[in-house]
């Protein structure tokens, strides 16, 4: 697999990630444990529940989406150009 790494903007969560087709699939994650202000810890506590449950994923344009086992949305994620 190959390796990931993601931030909401305060820790750091690190792990693998395996990718075959449009299935993915997130391995055990290392992260970084500083406390956060809220709601920046609501959010990642919400990204590492979604990085949990992804099986699969879609790109639609500029916009990642990751879904659950039965097809439910977890989190979308949209590519912006930072300045």
């Amino acid at each position: 697999g190959a390796s990931y790494m993601a931030t909401v903007g305060c820790n750091v969560i690190r792990g693998q990630v395996d990718i075959e087709g449009n299935a993915l699939s997130f391995g055990p994650a290392a992260a970084t444990l500083m406390a956060c202000p809220e709601p920046v810890g609501d959010w990642e506590r919400l990204l590492g529940k979604a990085l949990t449950e992804t099986t699969s994923y879609r790109i639609t344009g500029p916009l990642l989406e990751f879904f659950d086992g039965d097809g439910a949305s977890l989190a979308r994620f949209e590519a912006v150009a930072l300045p």
